[in-house]
């Protein structure tokens, strides 16, 4: 907090502390609650698979993504929504591991369209200020540029390196410096949340796959879990396009 004369000014970090600790109790008292029964946004609903297992889908066809920032060829037969947080260390290894592989097999060919939406959990103080710089560079066009930055220097998270990162990518920091400092895109972090949390999101990273959730950091092949063999994001999204 900086106090003057005339005004006292709480800085974005304390703002996002307070309200990142309300949101993290909201989502794990939500988890015995179902949502405590608010956050219900139209085409939130589950459906079944027609597929003998009876594999429940989340329908997210009502959802606005328009404005979300994506990859891919928007008609790609496959839709890969992540729900993430820029301070988590998985979050960070599924970008540094799985991602690129994805990118180059399957979003670059025009298979997945890849969208990104915004899941900062209240335990990580910087993880709400990162979302909040992105979409203000999102705004420029610079929305995976910084994206890449961050998750390029995760450790260095702060709020003088995301306007420093903001300045090295080119952006025009007025324009930045305004949006960032108004929390401008507050309320569309917490629609997101709650989006997420509608599907049964409660952890990062986590994966809308065609509407199919897919939880965690998860290897590109087939691996031993504690239950036997699980599914990784091949066998997920072969499973989409066939």
């Amino acid at each position: 907090m900086e106090e003057n004369k005339n005004t006292i000014t709480l800085k974005k970090t304390t703002i996002w502390k307070a309200l990142s600790a309300v949101l993290f109790l909201l989502l794990i008292a939500s988890i015995y609650t179902s949502g405590f029964g608010i956050f219900t946004p139209t085409g939130g609903t589950v459906v079944e698979d027609e597929t003998p297992n009876k594999v429940e889908r989340i329908d997210t066809s009502s959802w606005d993504l328009s404005n979300e920032p994506m990859l891919g060829d928007s008609d790609a037969p496959v839709e890969m929504i992540i729900f993430d947080d820029f301070q988590c260390p998985f979050c960070a290894r599924f970008e540094q591991q799985s991602f690129l592989e994805i990118k180059k097999d399957y979003i670059d060919t025009g298979k997945v369209k890849f969208i990104y939406m915004h899941f900062p959990l209240g335990f990580h103080s910087m993880a709400g200020p990162a979302a909040l710089a992105t979409e203000c560079a999102h705004e420029q066009g610079k929305f995976w540029e910084l994206h890449d930055k961050i998750f390029a220097n995760q450790g260095a998270l702060s709020e003088d390196n995301l306007k420093k990162w903001a300045e090295e990518l080119g952006l025009d920091m007025d324009k930045f410096n305004s949006c960032y400092d108004s929390g401008k895109y507050i309320e569309q972090i917490q629609t997101e949340m709650a989006l997420g949390q509608s599907a049964g999101i409660q952890g990062t990273p986590s994966f809308l796959i065609n509407g199919k959730l897919a939880v965690g950091a998860l290897p590109m092949e087939d691996y031993q879990g504690q239950s036997g063999m699980e599914k990784g994001f091949t066998s997920l999204i072969e499973e989409e396009l066939n």
